[in-house]
This record gives C-alpha cells, structure tokens and sequence, in this order.
C-alpha cells in the first residue's frame, strides 16, 4: 500500500529515531540489536543520523537482509547490484536548527 511514504514525517517528528515501515506479507525477527527481514515484500528504514548528521538515508531491506540497530547499519543477504541506500543531504527542521 505504500504508506511508507508517511515514515518521513514521522522521522521528522522525531529525528533521532530510526523510521521504519514493514510492507505487507513482510516481517522483521529482532534478535538483542539485529534484526532480520522475511518475507514477500521489503521493509523501508529512514535513518537520519547513519554516520553524519548532515545526511538521511533511506534503506529498502529485502528477504533475508538485516540491521544492526545499535551500529545503525544495514547488511545484504548476497552482494547487491543496486544500490543499497539512497542517501541526501539532510534539510533543517523549523525550529530543530
């Protein structure tokens, strides 16, 4: 249903946290700081702070990817030609500057 894309605003709202959206028929198995996608479909992470401040990167894990929630990155289940992440430069919030 795409409502992923709703994971913007709320990463907004609150920019420390990670945004993440777990499509239909998709699950995520948390295991202490790792999780692990299964499923059809994907799961949709927006992280604002991966390495820099000054970036948000927005993940899109698929069967059998993981994260690492406290090292705050991502990991392929086999080497991808896609890209991983499509990363951008992070706007300041009204009255979070």
């Amino acid at each position: 249903r795409n409502l992923h894309y709703n994971l913007v605003d709320a990463q907004r709202e609150y920019p420390d946290a990670l945004a993440i959206g777990i499509d239909e028929r998709t699950v995520i198995a948390v295991d202490g700081n790792w999780f692990s996608v299964h499923g059809e479909s994907y799961v949709v992470m927006i992280d604002a702070e991966p390495q820099s401040t000054q970036q948000e990167c927005f993940y899109f894990l698929k069967d059998g990817d993981g994260y690492d929630l406290k090292g705050r990155f991502p990991m392929r289940k086999q080497r991808a030609t896609e890209p991983f992440a499509q990363c951008r430069r992070r706007e300041p919030v009204e009255g979070q500057e």
